[in-house]
């Protein structure tokens, strides 16, 4: 078995003259919940994106390797991306459901990367499959919204219908980007709650990032931060001290600081 669920070997991305990462390199174990901190425009969402081949590396010796396969090398995604792609669930902030469809037909849509193009484009799934999206809806809490369209969920809501899509895709590593930063704090709790709950119960590996640090602290046992595309600290969350924070977030430290919290089971 590979040792690492993701990894990224000297990675830089660059937006023209900008350099959003700068010779990166990161370890995402099997099984792992891990978070992603540090100030906006820091590289955590151009880390995650890389990660899903949906951001191309510089073409400068980086490599991006996910579930023990090249997903990015030398500037290029492989031509394998699709298919890694559909075992790499991505959570993003905007929930990216459509409106207009039921909760379950979008939450059915996790089955895009492996069902039949037609079928998957009718709508004609399978028996196993339809278990698959029911038990997922009852896992978040949402069986009794299932027919409701997207556009009538509250932001809770549809970010727990974006965790069920997940778990229907059936992903062995989830990528979530600020999940929770437009949620009200039990909203939040209820989302970061569900993303513990598929790590733990499903060994799912998890990297998310958060501007929560409390929420960092209180879910993750690992805290890799990020400062103008550097990593500045990757540690346990419990030695995530005063000045850590301050050379993360630098003048932000006051808004940043955290109360200690332990970290969830």
């Amino acid at each position: 078995m590979h040792s690492a669920v993701l990894e990224a070997q000297s990675v830089s991305v660059r937006f023209g003259d900008r350099l959003a990462l700068d010779q990166v390199s990161f370890t995402l174990a099997p099984g792992e919940m891990t978070a992603l901190v540090g100030p906006s425009g820091s590289g955590k969402s151009t880390l995650l994106r890389a990660f899903a081949g949906l951001t191309p590396i510089a073409d400068d010796g980086g490599r991006i390797v996910a579930l023990g396969e090249r997903l990015q090398d030398q500037g290029r995604i492989s031509p394998d991306a699709r298919r890694l792609r559909a075992r790499i669930g991505f959570v993003f902030q905007k929930f990216n459901l459509v409106g207009r469809l039921s909760l379950y037909s979008n939450v059915m849509m996790g089955r895009l990367g492996r069902t039949p193009f037609w079928r998957g484009l009718l709508g004609l799934w399978d028996k196993h499959e339809a278990a698959l999206g029911h038990a997922a809806l009852d896992r978040m809490g949402l069986h009794e919204q299932t027919r409701q369209r997207a556009s009538t969920l509250s932001g809770g809501q549809q970010q727990r219908g974006a965790l069920a899509r997940a778990l229907v895709q059936e992903a062995e590593v989830i990528l979530a980007d600020e999940p929770v930063a437009s949620l009200d704090p039990a909203s939040a709790h209820r989302v970061m709650d569900a993303l513990a709950k598929v790590n733990a119960e499903d060994g799912v590996s998890v990297l998310v990032s958060l501007h929560q640090i409390d929420l960092a602290l209180a879910y993750c046992s690992r805290i890799v931060a990020l400062s103008e595309g550097r990593i500045v600290f990757d540690g346990p969350a419990s030695s995530l001290e005063a000045s850590a924070l301050h050379a993360i977030y630098g003048e932000e430290y006051a808004d940043a600081a955290p109360a200690r919290s332990a970290v969830k089971p």
